[in-house]
């Protein structure tokens, strides 16, 4: 990643939630029993680390976005409360496709302002 721009902070962090996510994936239940086998108080802390990882990945979800734009990777566009647009560089800003960009752009909102709750 460094080779493409990345930063180093942004680099350490990707390799942070990787051994993240290695963990989940290779060693997590290899290394643990299974919670059948364990009394409650270990199915608890179980639980907690099992949290914790889904805190890690749902930040890292929405930071790996920014991550890769910050490094000239994908273009990303907050929309605030209404959720964000990810592309790849360039890909809308022709003058003739500028008004295809604009018009994603306004149906994410609609969409994402349709899904809300009611007040």
């Amino acid at each position: 990643m460094s080779k493409h721009g990345v930063g180093q902070g942004d680099v350490t962090y990707l390799k942070w939630v990787k051994d993240k996510r290695d963990l989940i994936i290779h060693r997590f239940f290899h290394d643990e029993p299974w919670p059948g086998d364990l009394p409650e108080g270990a199915i608890r802390l179980i639980c907690r680390r099992l949290l914790y990882l889904e805190h890690v990945f749902h930040r890292a979800g929405n930071r790996i976005w920014r991550i890769f734009a910050r490094a000239g990777l994908m273009e990303y566009h907050n929309l605030g409360q209404d959720g964000a647009v990810v592309m790849n560089v360039g890909a809308l800003t022709g003058e003739g496709e500028l008004w295809l960009k604009e018009l994603t752009m306004a149906e994410v909102r609609r969409h994402a302002r349709e899904r809300r709750p009611s007040d």
